[in-house]
């Protein structure tokens, strides 16, 4: 690892002449020949963090029967990035090992990011007036990320944010950005801050240290499905390098006289603030006792007993916060997929490319049926998805060598609920008076296995098709299919009813 990894990561990461203000910074024969070679792109990289493919080479000529192995060791570890192609066609298996490195041409270098210039404009260019603020606290103490209410005092003596770990995030957040997004710009990338698209909603986060916490401006007036993702890429990067930090998403809160103006412009002028003088009455509230508040329809009551807030209050400020996607009355989309290391990261990834997009003239946002995003506890959820599938526009099955490994050793007298969504589909799609009341339509996705490296995909085998066996699935499957397909089209009194079914 030292030899493969820690010192060509040492020549790359690393600017020019050593300076006053960094002594570490250094420049050696290599970093001289490779930017009189390619003095555009060697300036991009020590001023921007955007690492050109054709330098690699140059900065790594001592490792030359190695750089592959180098570059995907870097990938893999957060200290490059891959910016792909727009026009790569890339299906990935997930968001750190996905990435066909063939087709890339730059890099993002997260330690070599700019800072923040304090004359560029905070929000970005064209940012909407609409947009929605929270933040992620952190610390070690799990008592503290427990405590529904804290000030900012607390968060600031008591709250532990690593430097490094804004850089882990963007790491992550860009990738997962260029799997969702066809807006990536790698010029709104910075050290302590990043605007970035995760679908067709841009978001802005920013690093506050004085607070130990992560800035988060969700644009438009849906924030919960960004807010969603962000939470799973901040607990990636705990659980692989932070294990006993806490994280806990709060809204910034104006409690009583003393705050100083929003809670935007209040963290617009504590970054000019160096002594932290008019941080005093601001106070941040756990967004989950926030939504328990709501669901109960009770005031907001601190851990000492204190109420700040009452219910009317927490609908005006935070309702946004608290829409659950639940299920729906009818879907634009259904995803069908068995769950799996390999199959599980790309749905997730359809599922975002789809429910951050608006359409229509009204600009609606388009409804996707994800089990674990759709289906609630407590209910009885073959149920809830078979009547979801029944309801939407569209089927997509993702038919892998993955999602039928089960099916190869299928028992009649067991419920495979996947294949139970396939037989609903074709049901619906082939039964002529069914087409005529669903319209469905479906759309499988094939997908090979991954090869050695779980980067890319092999091409699809319909051999494996084959081998699957053709056994009848046992009369309690039919009879729950015949009974959804009845209870959404018909009311059940006699036999004519279910005229049309006995196809089935």
């Amino acid at each position: 690892p030292v030899a493969y990894f820690v010192m060509p990561a040492t020549v790359i990461i690393s600017k020019l002449s050593p300076t006053k203000e960094d002594s570490t910074v250094h420049e050696t024969e290599i970093h001289r020949n490779a930017r009189k070679l390619q003095r555009e792109e060697y300036d991009r990289l020590v001023s921007a963090g955007v690492l050109a493919d054709s330098l690699i080479p140059l900065l790594l000529c001592q490792y030359k029967d190695r750089i592959p192995k180098i570059v995907r060791l870097m990938v893999k570890y957060g200290l490059l990035v891959p910016i792909m192609k727009k026009s790569s066609s890339t299906i990935t298996t997930s968001t750190s090992k996905s990435l066909i490195l063939e087709s890339v041409e730059e890099y993002i270098a997260p330690a070599l990011l700019p800072e923040v210039d304090s004359s560029s404009s905070i929000m970005g260019d064209g940012w909407s007036s609409h947009y929605n603020t929270c933040f992620l606290t952190f610390s070690s103490s799990k008592s503290m990320s427990q405590q529904s209410h804290l000030t900012a005092d607390n968060l600031r003596s008591r709250g532990f944010l690593s430097p490094g770990f804004f850089l882990r995030l963007i790491t992550k957040v860009i990738a997962w950005s260029q799997q969702t997004s066809d807006n990536s710009n790698v010029k709104l990338l910075y050290k302590s801050l990043a605007i970035v698209f995760f679908g067709g909603q841009r978001f802005r986060m920013q690093c506050v240290p004085f607070l130990n916490s992560i800035r988060v401006d969700i644009e438009g007036r849906s924030p919960i499905a960004v807010l969603e993702r962000l939470q799973e890429h901040v607990s990636e990067v705990i659980n692989v390098s932070m294990h006993n930090l806490k994280f806990t998403v709060r809204m910034a809160h104006s409690a009583g006289k003393s705050a100083v103006g929003s809670p935007v412009q209040w963290i617009q002028r504590q970054l000019a603030d160096s002594d932290y003088s008019s941080q005093s009455g601001m106070s941040f509230l756990a967004l989950e006792k926030v939504r328990q508040c709501l669901k109960n329809r009770q005031h907001f009551v601190d851990d000492e007993g204190s109420t700040l807030l009452t219910l009317d209050n927490l609908l005006d400020k935070y309702k946004v916060w608290t829409k659950s996607y639940g299920t729906l009355e009818k879907y634009d989309v259904f995803l069908s997929y068995r769950q799996s290391p390999v199959d599980s990261p790309l749905v997730a990834a359809v599922f975002d490319r789809f429910s951050l997009f608006n359409i229509t003239t009204s600009q609606r946002a388009i409804e996707v049926f994800l089990d674990n995003q759709r289906l609630e506890k407590g209910r009885e959820f073959r149920d809830d998805f078979s009547k979801a599938l029944t309801h939407s526009a569209v089927v997509v099955p993702f038919l892998s060598t993955k999602s039928m490994e089960r099916m190869l050793k299928h028992d009649a007298e067991s419920v495979d609920n996947v294949l139970v969504e396939w037989i609903l589909a074709l049901v619906c799609y082939n039964n002529k008076e069914l087409q005529a009341m669903t319209h469905i339509r479906i759309l499988p996705i094939l997908l090979g296995p991954p090869d050695s490296n779980n980067e890319r995909r092999r091409p699809f085998s319909f051999a494996d098709i084959d081998l699957v066996p053709c056994i009848l699935i046992n009369h309690r499957v039919v009879l729950v299919i015949v009974m959804v397909l009845c209870c959404r089209y018909s009311t059940i009194g006699n036999d004519s009813d279910c005229k049309g079914y006995s196809e089935i």
